[in-house]
């Protein structure tokens, strides 16, 4: 048998201790005005509301009583005993943020200036039996700026958080349009004392290297181990697989510190998304072995899933009938639906305590696929776990957002290190369907620079090679949206000055006006990786985060805009403009803007659910269109926002719309054309399907269209064709059943804005009871 790997944490309760900074060199301090303790995991924000320091940073604008602690230094110090035999451990920080200097005992062991990455750091001759004293220095991330030299080709789309240029934390702490400015850091993951085993293996992968004609699966492990001998005599790497029935074993001798062997699995348990078939994980355990004695001298167990997953991507959409981008998984083409995932709390102490929740509202939603954006985290291993259990794809950002970063050889290296960390640490998960460099910086080059992204050495070099160095059976996008040459050629030969225009794979924002206006539905991408609108969250999430004198009306609100948009208020006042988008939303639907709170969120919810929803089907009724990733499926802080579901776990009215169009079978009415109103049918699965339906004027009763379908894997069918007045405003519900007894439903709102707000109020309860998902008259409470 192994020995025992000896580990605890180093979690709970540690003493901190805050000053302005003193300009001197990093070193352990008990004398400042801030004398506190903290909870780790924390971030120091709440260590001091709960203090009483500062107010709740989540409510009103008390956020902005953070500002001065941006120019502290601190020290945070746990104490703690151990009696046990010596070993030589490391100390393992899963989330430190971010500029630190680590001692135990009075000695230094380490350093980091990354709040991204896991950094480990070796307790040897350091740490003692007895009492330890472990002690953290957590330099002003926004004074470290200073030592970085400016260079004139880098660009901010906002000119308040130009910290994210250099700084490598999350980029939304300095400020964002979905958060206030909250960037002064802690020890915000868990903190692991681990023993560093003499023997073990240090690092492993298997990959996919291809398929037999009969369906056998090639793959290929690799590992890298350590061990105190200087010989590898009599030692045997074992590998097994197990996955329901399906099993496999392979030895082979070891001859050196890394290895590699290749070998075939008869009859695969594959691994599918969501709609596409089971999520098969095989339990990989592999141990070095002494064939000898039989001893295990090390051992690592983890789990995969066998699947190819291949990424169509012409570098500029076309006019063919056929998808520009298209994920293609087992050789089965797919087609995405889903959300963009924003950090799960503005504090990521809290991450961990809100992650599950929003998976479980992924599968309620039945999405197939989330995009990690760029401007947030990467997540915990559990939250890819999940994924890899539910099925749900990810289309996963490297962490830059909405700026032109510096090329320079330092700014390189750290990328570099932090890529490199996260790809080998993350690449073992089938749910990661595609690398991507960054969220708009390619859009950034032309908004700032002025200069061509394909000289972007970042994200054409450093993470393109850590790619194809660590993990190169995954596929590699530059940025999101992409600039490729030829969409650049393609602009320059239409006269176009935007050549983002033609990238196959948009964010689609725009004028954010009428959501059937021409800018949506003339949208030439195959993938839509953003989209978005606003809903105003219940009225009773407002109350708790809005004073009460300034919760209605919304007009000259300086709370509204806070939390909107801006968090900079007065100086950045350019930002206030969401708060009227939303209410002009409303007025463009419903012809006025209703005057009580509880009408305005009432009628915002409705405007929101039915864009979201005409998005969706726009997509899911066009065989051109693969994927669409709307934003966003909740709030990381108190907001008026895109996001489906408020910080309070309000669901608004769009998340009952959407839990109805993310089945592998959908039934909708897309706009009627010259007069002609139709039904058509999607089937986003490899199974056949047969079913009825039944079309009905929610008001009279009167049938518009029914009968039997079949449905082929992949199809997108019209099933009938009605002739209408394209004006009439109806209200049409929709219901279906398949073979096997599935049962779905959807409505369509057909005609021309404004609607009556009253009327459609009244016919929110037949919508309701289609499937009884919601209770109408608590829409927006």
């Amino acid at each position: 048998m192994m020995a025992k790997v000896f580990q605890f944490d180093l979690n709970g309760e540690w003493q901190m201790t805050g000053r302005m900074e003193s300009g001197l060199s990093p070193r352990v301090f008990t004398d400042g005005d801030v004398n506190i303790s903290i909870m780790v995991p924390g971030n120091i924000e709440e260590a001091l509301a709960v203090a009483g320091i500062v107010p709740d940073p989540y409510i009103q604008k008390n956020a902005m009583a953070l500002r001065p602690y941006e120019f502290y230094e601190w020290c945070l110090v746990r104490r703690f005993d151990y009696d046990d035999v010596p070993r030589n451990f490391e100390l393992v920080f899963e989330g430190l943020d971010c500029m630190a200097t680590i001692w135990l005992n009075g000695k230094c062991i380490g350093h980091s200036d990354n709040a991204l990455i896991t950094h480990r750091f070796s307790t040897l001759d350091a740490m003692k039996r007895g009492e330890n004293v472990l002690a953290v220095h957590l330099a002003s991330a926004n004074n470290a700026l200073r030592s970085y030299p400016m260079l004139a080709n880098t660009f901010c789309c906002n000119t308040f958080n130009y910290e994210t240029l250099r700084i490598r934390k999350p980029a939304h702490v300095w400020g964002w349009d979905i958060t206030p400015r909250m960037a002064l850091g802690g020890i915000f993951r868990p903190v692991t004392l681990r023993e560093v085993p003499e023997w073990r293996i240090d690092e492993d992968v298997v990959q996919l290297q291809g398929f037999e004609s009969d369906g056998s699966a090639w793959l290929q492990y690799m590992y890298k181990i350590s061990i105190p001998e200087f010989s590898f005599k009599d030692l045997r790497m074992e590998i097994d697989g197990v996955c329901g029935d399906s099993h496999w074993h392979e030895e082979q001798d070891v001859w050196s510190a890394m290895g590699l062997i290749t070998f075939l699995v008869k009859e695969p348990k594959l691994w599918w998304p969501r709609h596409y078939g089971e999520q098969n994980l095989y339990v990989v355990t592999a141990r070095l072995v002494r064939p000898s004695t039989g001893e295990i001298m090390a051992e690592h167990v983890f789990r995969i899933g066998i699947r190819d997953l291949k990424l169509k991507f012409n570098p500029t959409w076309t006019t063919s009938p056929e998808p520009d981008v298209q994920f293609i998984v087992n050789g089965t083409p797919i087609r995405c639906f889903g959300f963009n995932h924003v950090p799960a709390d503005s504090l990521h102490s809290h991450d961990v305590e809100r992650l599950q929740k929003e998976l479980d509202l992924a599968c309620e939603l039945d999405c197939n696929m989330i995009r990690i954006w760029g401007g947030g985290i990467y997540e915990s291993d559990a939250f890819y776990d999940r994924c890899d259990e539910e099925g749900i794809l990810l289309w996963h950002d490297f962490m830059m957002a909405c700026a032109v970063y510096p090329g320079d050889a330092d700014f390189q290296n750290a990328l570099r290190i932090e890529a490199e960390s996260v790809i080998r640490r993350l690449r073992q998960h089938p749910c990661i369907a595609v690398w991507v460099g960054d969220n708009e910086c390619d859009c950034c080059y032309s908004w700032g620079v002025k200069q061509d992204p394909e000289a972007n050495l970042l994200t054409r070099g450093i993470l393109k090679e850590a790619c194809r160095l660590h993990d190169p059976t995954r596929p590699y996008l530059p940025s999101s949206p992409c600039h490729t040459p030829e969409a650049a050629a393609q602009a320059r030969t239409e006269g176009v000055a935007n050549d983002m225009e033609f990238s196959p794979e948009m964010h689609l924002w725009g004028p954010r006006d009428y959501f059937k206006s021409d800018f949506y539905r003339n949208a030439k991408a195959s993938f839509v990786s953003e989209i978005g609108y606003h809903g105003c969250p219940n009225v009773s999430s407002i109350r708790r985060f809005i004073s009460p004198e300034r919760q209605w009306p919304w007009t000259d609100n300086d709370e509204w805009d806070y939390h909107a948009s801006n968090p900079f208020m007065s100086a950045n006042s350019f930002l206030n403009y969401r708060t009227r988008l939303m209410a002009n939303q409303i007025r463009e639907m419903f012809g006025e803007i209703p005057v009580t709170l509880e009408e305005f969120a009432f009628a915002s919810q409705i405007c929101q659910a039915e864009a979201k929803k005409y998005f969706v089907e726009l997509a899911r009724s066009r065989k051109k269109m693969t994927g669409l990733l709307w934003w966003n499926l909740i709030d990381c802080w108190p907001q008026f926002s895109d996001a489906v579901i408020d910080y309070y776990y309000g669901k608004k009215l769009a998340f009952h719309y959407l839990a109805r169009l993310h089945h592998s079978v959908l039934l909708v009415m897309p706009e009627a054309v010259n007069w002609h109103q139709s039904v058509v049918a999607a089937n986003d699965s490899r199974e056949t399907v047969r079913g009825t339906y039944r079309v009905w004027d929610a008001e009279n009763g009167d049938s518009f269209a029914e009968g039997d379908f079949e449905l082929a894997p992949g199809a997108v069918v019209e099933l009938v064709s009605v002739h209408v007045c394209t004006t009439a405003q109806k209200l049409y519900l929709i219901s279906w059943r398949l073979s096997d007894g599935t049962v779905g439903v959807n409505h369509a709102l057909t005609g021309h804005p404004p609607f009556d707000l009253g009327r459609y109020r009244s016919l929110l309860k037949a919508i309701a009871e289609l499937d009884g998902s919601f209770r109408p008259d608590e829409v927006a409470r």
